[in-house]
């Protein structure tokens, strides 16, 4: 992993110095055969001789001095592309497995799940939402274990926080029981008196809130795709209520580690 413009500015600020030196040193030496140029040996025949000769011992030691500085240069700059690359290679390896989480439940939904629970079949439905929900929850502990391997590069600025980074993988839980949640109150009104409490900012209509919970589980039930399709503030309300409970959880883990990604490319 190469950062052009930090290595440009401590290549530019090494020449700068390698520079200075150079001419300090020249017109120190030049200096020194003005003033003394008996004690130095200097005279008109053999004195361009000698500054041509010292000129190149100044050149010469100047890069000697400046060698281990320009190695232990490099290894900084080594120490630190490593240390950026680990922490994206963890980052990438996280945003995988949140893609997989995302296809998985992405897989589930586009299931004829509330067709299953109003033809009363619960224990296949069960069965399919128990499998989902151990994938989802198998790939949420793969990505405390990255965290865990590799929060190290985590915890350098204030933006990468390791804290931060797991509160939001502890936040894609809401998935699991939003989902659950709301199949089980389906259950509850199709097969039985159960009615859904509305949640703060949600109208006291049954209708709109089954609708709702059927779209967090099946968003293209035939069912409700009519009514969707006639009310479009019904419609919005439904999409609303899917990004609130579904999408989020995903989407603001994923855009935290572009954050990330785009802060170690500037940096």
């Amino acid at each position: 992993m190469f950062y052009p413009k930090k290595i440009l500015q401590k290549i530019v600020i090494f020449i700068l110095v390698y520079i200075f030196l150079t001419l300090a040193l020249t017109i120190f030496y030049f200096y020194l055969g003005d003033s003394y140029p008996k004690e130095l040996g200097l005279n008109t025949s053999n004195s361009a001789q000698w500054s041509r000769y010292d000129l190149i011992s100044i050149f010469s030691g100047v890069g000697v001095f400046l060698a281990p500085i320009a190695v232990l240069f490099g290894f900084n700059i080594w120490k630190e592309q490593q240390f950026e690359s680990s922490k994206i290679k963890a980052i990438e390896s996280i945003k995988s497995i949140l893609s997989d989480q995302e296809s998985i439940t992405w897989k589930f939904r586009l299931n004829d799940n509330a067709s299953l629970i109003k033809d009363g079949k619960f224990k296949e439905f069960d069965q399919r939402e128990k499998e989902w929900s151990d994938s989802f929850e198998a790939l949420r502990h793969n990505i405390m274990s990255v965290l865990i391997n590799s929060g190290f590069y985590f915890e350098k600025s204030i933006l990468d926080n390791l804290y931060k980074l797991n509160k939001l993988n502890n936040e894609t839980i809401k998935l699991i029981t939003e989902l659950e949640s709301a199949s089980f109150l389906l259950k509850g009104c199709w097969f039985g008196s159960g009615k859904i409490q509305p949640e703060e900012g949600e109208p006291n209509d049954q209708n709109i809130l089954i609708l709702k919970r059927i779209y967090l589980i099946e968003p293209t039930y035939l069912g409700i795709k009519y009514q969707l399709k006639r009310n479009n503030e019904l419609k919005l309300m439904c999409e609303e209520f899917e990004k609130d409970r579904v999408l989020d959880p995903l989407t603001n883990y994923f855009n935290y580690l572009n954050k990330i990604l785009e802060e170690s490319y500037k940096s």
